[in-house]
């Protein structure tokens, strides 16, 4: 008896393989969160960029026009 009760039962294998298998679930899904945060962050960035380089290419399209008028 005493083997028995130190030997896990199927049903204990059973429940650890499960919360293994949560916990490792969760880790994936916090991995996602922190990639997608790096992501968005990286978006916000390129379109500031981006911004900033269309309002730059429209100052020298208008220098252009400006001196073809000339």
């Amino acid at each position: 008896m005493n083997n028995k009760q130190q030997t896990p039962g199927k049903g204990e294998k059973v429940a650890s393989k499960l919360i293994n298998k949560l916990a490792l679930t969760e880790l994936e899904l916090a991995n996602r969160e922190v990639d997608i945060d790096e992501l968005n962050e990286k978006i916000q960035q390129l379109t500031q960029a981006n911004q900033q380089l269309s309002a730059e290419n429209q100052q020298l399209k208008s220098n252009q026009e400006t001196k073809t008028e000339e």
